[in-house]
């Protein structure tokens, strides 16, 4: 059934300071991600959250050979990069999502399915990931990708991410 209602639009957000659009972070963030890009020489990439899903809007290419390329538009729970955006939601926002999305599937998250509350467990790595700061991923296809928030005005906006074959990453 269809919601009746008010649904705030995205002007009270910029009277908080706490909205920021797509091409505004894109411009504000673009010359970090080039930078960051290019002192790796590995793709990074500037992404948010649009309609449930992890978008890229800005990525570097690095000049090697043997290059990461990002998907466009991937799954919150797949990309790192949309983790670290999930794990800085308000509980009240991440609660919201989760009840919206449902449970990742197993094999985009499979070590939440490893105790008998993967709803617990995905609270609990998303803690963790906050608690931390950043994210490391190690895929199956021999991916490592690194994710960190971005923030304005103590709201997370998006997020960064270096994307890299696991041969040439160094802990």
């Amino acid at each position: 059934s269809p919601r009746r209602g008010y649904r705030f639009g995205y002007t009270p957000f910029k009277l908080t300071n706490s909205y920021i659009n797509n091409e505004e972070l894109t411009k504000i963030a673009r010359d970090d991600i080039d930078k960051l890009g290019k002192s790796l020489n590995e793709t990074a990439i500037l992404s948010c959250i649009k309609n449930d899903r992890r978008i890229v809007l800005y990525n570097t290419v690095p000049d090697r050979e043997l290059i990461v390329k990002s998907n466009f538009s991937k799954s919150i729970y797949s990309a790192n990069t949309g983790r670290v955006i999930l794990a800085n939601y308000t509980p009240a926002h991440l609660e919201k999502c989760i009840i919206r999305l449902g449970l990742p599937p197993k094999e985009e998250w499979p070590e939440i399915y490893e105790t008998n509350n993967p709803h617990g467990e995905l609270v609990n790595r998303l803690a963790a990931i906050r608690n931390i700061g950043y994210e490391i991923h190690f895929d199956t296809n021999g991916i490592v990708g690194i994710a960190a928030p971005l923030f304005r005005s103590g709201h997370v906006v998006g997020s960064v991410g270096v994307y890299m074959p696991k041969l040439r990453y160094i802990h």
